[in-house]
């Protein structure tokens, strides 16, 4: 966790790229569902529904990773000097 103000606008950093992240698997994951809605063929269709699960799991993972990483490295960064 951050030990000095650099290494805390590192983690932040890091944050907004893992939201960004997130926002774009989120994106990736509304085409392939607009695809799945096009799709007759069962197979392609099972293909989908299996890349638009991976790529929720991947946003709520990453937004879930951010959050934490944010929270805890927030505690820490204030916590510093107090004991």
């Amino acid at each position: 966790m951050p030990q000095s103000p650099a290494d805390f606008s590192f983690l932040s950093e890091d944050v907004r790229r893992q939201r960004e992240f997130a926002e774009q698997a989120l994106e990736e994951a509304k085409r392939v569902d607009a695809l799945l809605k096009d799709t007759t063929d069962p197979k392609l269709q099972l293909g989908l529904e299996n890349t638009k699960k991976v790529l929720l799991d991947l946003a709520r993972n990453l937004t879930a990773n951010a959050t934490s990483t944010s929270s805890a490295a927030t505690i820490t960064f204030t916590g510093v000097g107090i004991k």
